[in-house]
């Protein structure tokens, strides 16, 4: 019993070392952070902005109510990105303390990739989001998506939004291509029984790409689409839903045809020596290609009535 009393003495001693300790630290806490919340060295004095191409740095400088005589530690890095992201434009905003004096604020916008027709136009991005309406009279730079309505989205949003990420693919497919570029489609046409079709810029060509085998599709119809850039005549529409070919209505089916009436032929290019002939008619060998044209000029009629030319594709 001797030896317990001043043990116990020892450990209230430590215990209230302890106390005293964290008391000193705490107040010392808290009057240096009074004095960082007053002191005119973190002062805020700039806010520097970064990424705006869409977008005005003093449309963001207004978002944030940003006072430059406000205290850097009792600005809420949370409620400011907020307020930057309510902007339709802005993706994603980083927002930094840059001590003693600055503010940064770096922010990524939504690039659009195409213009969706609802009820109104609106722009839509890569991912899919539709995040603003296009302003009246402004210019149409980019593909318009038609052939959903806002309804759509709410009956059958699982079919609606299937069709949009479908033209989406085909968009990307564009980027980097020199044959039928992003710049020469003005439509994509989103149907739910016949699927995607594009309409280009020079002309209206349609291009009917289906449902599926975009990527294939799509190598088919570049190798048609350069032997067409060739020809004076212009297609009526260009049908990919064949396998290993791809079917071109000609717009105007009598200039396609010999002057002179002759009989219904073939004509056909053979890869080995790259020429074939028949009557009057000639093809030419085209990498990766079996050409085969259909020719019809013993009537006027008969001409108008055989007015398909089939391009048949060996996929490579």
């Amino acid at each position: 019993m001797g030896e317990v009393g001043p043990r116990l003495l020892k450990g209230l001693c430590k215990g209230t070392i302890l106390v005293l300790v964290v008391a000193v630290v705490a107040l010392l806490c808290h009057v240096g952070y009074g004095y960082m919340m007053e002191t005119p060295l973190l002062t805020l004095r700039e806010v520097t902005i970064e990424g705006c191409q869409k977008t005005f740095e003093k449309e963001i400088l207004s978002m944030t109510q940003l006072d430059r005589q406000r205290n850097m530690l009792s600005i809420d890095l949370a409620k400011l990105r907020s307020k930057v992201e309510a902007n339709p434009w802005i993706e994603r905003a980083e927002i930094r303390r840059i001590f003693p004096d600055r503010i940064s604020i770096k922010i990524t916008e939504r690039k659009p990739v195409a213009i969706i027709l609802l009820d109104h136009l609106y722009y839509i991005d890569g991912q899919g989001v539709i995040f603003t309406r296009v302003p009246k009279g402004h210019q149409i730079d980019h593909p318009i998506l038609t052939g959903l309505h806002r309804d759509d989205f709410k009956a059958h949003p699982d079919e609606a939004w299937g069709l949009v990420f479908k033209a989406l693919r085909l968009i990307r497919l564009t980027e980097g291509r020199e044959v039928l570029s992003q710049k020469e489609i003005s439509e994509i046409h989103m149907d739910k029984a016949f699927g995607i079709s594009i309409y280009t810029n020079n002309g209206a060509i349609e291009i009917k790409f289906g449902l599926d085998l975009y990527e294939a599709k799509w190598k088919r119809l570049e190798r048609v689409w350069r032997h067409l850039r060739k020809r004076p005549l212009k297609p009526a529409y260009i049908d990919c839903n064949y396998e290993k070919r791809v079917i071109v209505k000609m717009r105007d089916a009598m200039a396609f045809y010999p002057k002179r009436p002759t009989k219904y032929g073939l004509v056909k290019s053979h890869k080995s020596d790259g020429t074939g002939k028949s009557s009057r008619c000639k093809a030419r060998e085209s990498l990766g290609m079996r050409r085969t044209y259909q020719y019809a000029a013993v009537t006027k009629d008969e001409a108008q009535r055989r007015r398909w030319t089939f391009y048949e594709a060996e996929d490579s």
